[in-house]
């Protein structure tokens, strides 16, 4: 994965997802 992540250009849904695959929680499968 890319370190250097532009955060300003990052979506809140894009950073939710980048957050749920680095705690990879099981609620994230819900949706």
């Amino acid at each position: 994965m890319n370190e250097h992540v532009d955060w300003s250009t990052l979506s809140e849904d894009d950073f939710v997802a980048l957050l749920r695959q680095l705690i990879d929680t099981p609620e994230a499968d819900e949706d």
